[in-house]
Formats: structure tokens, C-alpha cells, sequence
């Protein structure tokens, strides 16, 4: 959920996240609005979207230009911790990351 401040920048992540997860796996709920100013991660070509890659069940990453929240399940802790870290830095500088990942039953570590 969300917009983007042109049409050619929402087909662009669009693409991108159609290329990553398979196009029966993305839901569009990002819109335009010309009023939305482009955000520093934009230019990265959607750097912040591989970051739910296959590994994590049910994954999810929501921006809101301020915040980053990456929710879903994944088989370890040192999975989360790297994904927090991968998180980290393809944001831009001010971004807050909320890593609500959990260790799936049965994989304590």
C-alpha cells in the first residue's frame, strides 16, 4: 500500500517485484500521486524488495517513506538478524526498520 509520485516509477517497481516473486505473487496496491516527492530508495531500483526473497513464508516488506516493516516467517534467527542487516543498508539514511520476521516453530537458533 502506498504511492509513488509517477506512473514510469510505480511500472518500475512493479517489474522488478513481478522479476523476484512471479507475477501470481505480487498484489499492487501502490498508487499514483504526483503530490508524493521521489524518496532516496527509488534510485536504487528497488533495492528494498529482495529482501522478502523465498526463504521467508507468507513474507511481506511494507514502506511507508519513513519505515520499513518486514513481517513473515523464516527458518532461523541468524536469517533474521542477516535480513535486518540487508535491511539496513539498502535503505536510505533515516528509514526505520521494523523486523516483525519470526523463527518458525521447531528452529529455536
Amino acid at each position: 500500500m502506498g504511492s509513488l509520485p509517477t506512473e514510469s516509477v510505480h511500472q518500475r517497481i512493479l517489474d522488478k517485484a513481478r522479476l523476484l516473486y512471479g507475477a501470481a505473487h505480487v498484489v499492487d496496491q501502490i498508487g499514483v500521486d504526483p503530490k508524493v516527492t521521489d524518496a532516496p530508495w527509488l534510485s536504487t531500483d528497488a533495492a528494498l524488495l529482495p529482501l522478502v526473497d523465498n526463504t521467508i513464508s507468507d513474507g511481506q516488506s511494507a514502506f511507508d517513506g519513513e519505515k520499513l516493516t518486514l513481517t513473515g516467517e523464516i527458518p532461523s534467527q541468524i536469517m533474521k538478524a542477516q535480513i535486518g542487516e540487508r535491511a539496513a543498508k539498502a535503505a536510505a539514511a533515516g528509514v526505520e526498520i521494523e523486523n516483525h520476521l519470526q523463527v518458525s516453530q521447531g528452529n529455536p537458533r
